[in-house]
């Protein structure tokens, strides 16, 4: 298969994380599809970049799109990038789309009196300030609490913080995190979800902390196109928690759609 007939996953990274975090999923799917992984601005290798807006991760994909316009483009959104993803699908349409997959992500994260399917501790408005003051007083105390939420359980997360992906993941700076969180707590794409043409599948963890299982029962009552896997054993991160059951998901969906 020539480099322009192969599927190309671009997987978006979470809050606080980076593209190396889809390095054990780019190997996993080595045989059907090539990856690319950016660094969002304000994270990794872009980390000085100190404002973070979902409009400018939206363009970021953008230009991943029309530089791979030949290939059949899907794109992995985890967490927060699922929510660039969906920045990017208002902003720029699906046209240049084969399929979505979101990762443990819900379209609206603030609960309101309207909306309960949020981050799952109920968080509204009112704590939004909260939890900057949190980020800006210091990531590396506050990145370890939200480490220890990504999880399923506790051991899990203790099973990662001897990966280098928690030194990356401590390894971010106060403004640009608070920046970040500050655009997503502004989402909410129900209707962009609701009237979606592409594939999708929704792909949530069975075990999340950080959002409730009603959230899957939504997607599948409202994906015209999609469906939703629940992936046992997994918390918000279920590519790195289950990665085989994760890559076999993906490699189903791609090769359905290509």
């Amino acid at each position: 298969m020539s480099e322009e007939t192969r599927p190309l996953l671009i997987a978006l990274h979470g809050w606080g994380a980076r593209g190396c975090f889809f390095d054990d999923l780019a190997r996993r799917l080595t045989e059907i599809c090539d990856v690319v992984a950016p660094d969002f601005v304000g994270h990794g290798t872009q980390k000085q970049i100190e404002v973070v807006e979902l409009s400018m991760l939206a363009d970021q994909i953008n230009e991943l799109t029309v530089q791979y316009q030949r290939r059949r483009i899907f794109l992995l959104g985890w967490s927060m990038g699922a929510a660039a993803a969906f920045s990017y699908l208002e902003k720029f349409g699906s046209e240049q789309i084969a399929g979505l997959l979101i990762e443990d992500m819900a379209p609206k994260p603030l609960n309101d009196e309207d909306w309960d399917l949020g981050i799952a501790s109920g968080y509204r408005a009112e704590d939004v300030e909260v939890t900057l003051g949190h980020i800006r007083s210091g990531w590396q105390r506050y990145g370890r609490r939200v480490w220890c939420a990504t999880f399923a359980t506790p051991q899990i997360a203790r099973k990662f913080e001897d990966d280098v992906l928690f030194e990356t993941f401590l390894d971010n700076r106060e403004r640009p995190m608070a920046s970040a969180w500050q655009s997503l707590m502004a989402l909410d794409a129900r209707s962009l979800i609701r009237n979606l043409d592409c594939p999708v599948l929704a792909l949530m963890g069975a075990n999340s902390h950080v959002y409730k299982p009603e959230l899957a029962d939504w997607y599948e009552h409202m994906l015209k196109n999609g469906s939703v896997h629940r992936i046992k054993g997994a918390g918000h991160a279920p590519h790195l928690e289950q990665p085989e059951i994760f890559a076999d998901l993906v490699t189903s969906f791609i090769q359905k759609h290509c």
